[in-house]
Protein backbone atom coordinates (compact mmCIF):
# COMPACT_ATOMS: atom_id res chain seq x y z
CA UNK A 1 0.00 0.00 0.00
CA UNK A 2 1.53 3.29 -0.70
CA UNK A 3 2.04 6.01 2.01
CA UNK A 4 0.99 9.67 1.49
CA UNK A 5 2.69 12.12 3.05
CA UNK A 6 2.77 15.78 2.73
CA UNK A 7 5.10 15.71 -0.68
CA UNK A 8 3.14 13.41 -2.33
CA UNK A 9 -0.08 16.34 -2.83
CA UNK A 10 2.25 19.03 -3.00
CA UNK A 11 4.29 17.61 -5.87
CA UNK A 12 0.71 18.58 -8.26
CA UNK A 13 0.00 17.11 -11.34
CA UNK A 14 -0.45 19.59 -14.94
CA UNK A 15 -3.89 18.57 -16.22
CA UNK A 16 -4.04 21.19 -18.47
CA UNK A 17 -4.20 20.29 -22.60
CA UNK A 18 -5.80 16.89 -21.38
CA UNK A 19 -9.57 17.42 -21.89
CA UNK A 20 -9.72 18.65 -18.04
CA UNK A 21 -13.22 20.50 -17.69
CA UNK A 22 -11.49 21.92 -14.64
CA UNK A 23 -8.10 23.53 -16.34
CA UNK A 24 -9.14 23.35 -20.47
CA UNK A 25 -13.14 24.86 -19.66
CA UNK A 26 -11.52 28.32 -19.28
CA UNK A 27 -10.44 30.50 -21.88
CA UNK A 28 -9.01 32.56 -19.21
CA UNK A 29 -5.72 32.15 -18.01
CA UNK A 30 -6.12 34.61 -14.60
CA UNK A 31 -8.98 32.16 -13.37
CA UNK A 32 -7.89 29.94 -11.14
CA UNK A 33 -10.20 26.95 -10.66
CA UNK A 34 -10.70 25.90 -7.04
CA UNK A 35 -13.20 22.32 -7.36
CA UNK A 36 -13.40 19.72 -4.48
CA UNK A 37 -13.93 17.01 -6.37
CA UNK A 38 -11.53 17.38 -9.40
CA UNK A 39 -7.99 17.39 -7.43
CA UNK A 40 -4.32 17.65 -8.86
CA UNK A 41 -2.14 14.92 -7.69
CA UNK A 42 -2.41 11.23 -8.97
CA UNK A 43 -4.66 8.57 -8.45
CA UNK A 44 -3.37 6.00 -5.73
CA UNK A 45 -0.94 3.37 -8.03
CA UNK A 46 -3.39 0.78 -6.27
CA UNK A 47 -6.38 2.02 -8.43
CA UNK A 48 -4.39 2.97 -11.31
CA UNK A 49 -3.54 -1.21 -11.35
CA UNK A 50 -6.61 -2.39 -10.57
CA UNK A 51 -8.32 -0.09 -13.42
CA UNK A 52 -5.62 -1.74 -15.72
CA UNK A 53 -5.79 -4.76 -14.88
CA UNK A 54 -9.87 -4.92 -15.55
CA UNK A 55 -8.97 -3.11 -19.01
CA UNK A 56 -7.44 -6.66 -20.03
CA UNK A 57 -10.91 -7.89 -20.17
CA UNK A 58 -11.70 -7.84 -23.50
CA UNK A 59 -15.67 -6.76 -22.86
CA UNK A 60 -17.20 -3.74 -20.67
CA UNK A 61 -20.52 -5.06 -19.97
CA UNK A 62 -22.42 -4.14 -17.01
CA UNK A 63 -21.17 -5.33 -13.57
CA UNK A 64 -23.22 -7.16 -11.10
CA UNK A 65 -22.96 -6.18 -7.80
CA UNK A 66 -22.05 -8.82 -4.96
CA UNK A 67 -22.95 -9.16 -1.32
CA UNK A 68 -19.20 -8.73 -0.93
CA UNK A 69 -19.45 -5.27 -2.45
CA UNK A 70 -21.92 -4.49 0.57
CA UNK A 71 -19.75 -6.09 2.98
CA UNK A 72 -16.53 -3.33 1.63
CA UNK A 73 -19.05 -0.39 1.80
CA UNK A 74 -20.30 -1.21 5.50
CA UNK A 75 -16.68 -2.39 6.66
CA UNK A 76 -15.23 0.78 5.11
CA UNK A 77 -17.39 3.23 7.11
CA UNK A 78 -17.53 0.87 10.05
CA UNK A 79 -13.76 1.27 10.69
CA UNK A 80 -13.29 4.82 9.20
CA UNK A 81 -16.86 6.79 10.96
CA UNK A 82 -17.72 4.15 13.49
CA UNK A 83 -21.09 3.94 11.67
CA UNK A 84 -22.82 0.72 11.15
CA UNK A 85 -24.42 0.28 8.11
CA UNK A 86 -27.05 -2.41 7.44
CA UNK A 87 -27.69 -3.98 4.14
CA UNK A 88 -31.13 -3.31 3.91
CA UNK A 89 -30.53 0.29 3.45
CA UNK A 90 -27.95 -0.16 0.64
CA UNK A 91 -29.40 0.27 -2.59
CA UNK A 92 -27.40 -1.76 -5.23
CA UNK A 93 -26.92 -0.84 -8.83
CA UNK A 94 -23.62 -0.46 -11.42
CA UNK A 95 -25.73 2.16 -12.85
CA UNK A 96 -25.43 5.30 -11.20
CA UNK A 97 -27.72 7.36 -12.87
CA UNK A 98 -30.44 4.52 -12.37
CA UNK A 99 -29.91 4.30 -8.81
CA UNK A 100 -30.54 8.54 -8.71
CA UNK A 101 -33.35 8.04 -10.94
CA UNK A 102 -34.71 5.06 -8.21
CA UNK A 103 -33.69 6.62 -4.95
CA UNK A 104 -35.58 9.78 -6.14
CA UNK A 105 -38.50 8.36 -7.30
CA UNK A 106 -38.66 6.23 -3.87
CA UNK A 107 -38.38 9.25 -1.95
CA UNK A 108 -41.40 10.99 -4.13
CA UNK A 109 -43.51 7.71 -3.84
CA UNK A 110 -42.75 8.29 0.46
CA UNK A 111 -43.80 11.79 0.11
CA UNK A 112 -47.35 11.36 -1.53
CA UNK A 113 -46.57 12.46 -4.82
CA UNK A 114 -46.91 11.35 -8.23
CA UNK A 115 -44.12 10.38 -10.62
CA UNK A 116 -44.05 11.14 -13.90
CA UNK A 117 -41.63 8.43 -15.34
CA UNK A 118 -38.22 10.25 -17.23
CA UNK A 119 -36.38 8.67 -19.80
CA UNK A 120 -32.65 8.32 -18.56
CA UNK A 121 -29.14 8.29 -19.98
CA UNK A 122 -27.29 5.40 -18.63
CA UNK A 123 -23.75 4.18 -18.58
CA UNK A 124 -21.78 1.13 -17.31
CA UNK A 125 -18.97 1.94 -14.71
CA UNK A 126 -17.53 -1.27 -14.89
Amino acid sequence: MHTFDESYFDAGLDRRGTRCEKWDGTEKESVLPLWVADMDFPSPPEVAEAIAVRALHPTYGYTMVLPDDTRALSGFWQRRHNLTIQDEWVMKSSLELTLRSFARARAFWNSGFMLLPEMALTRSWS
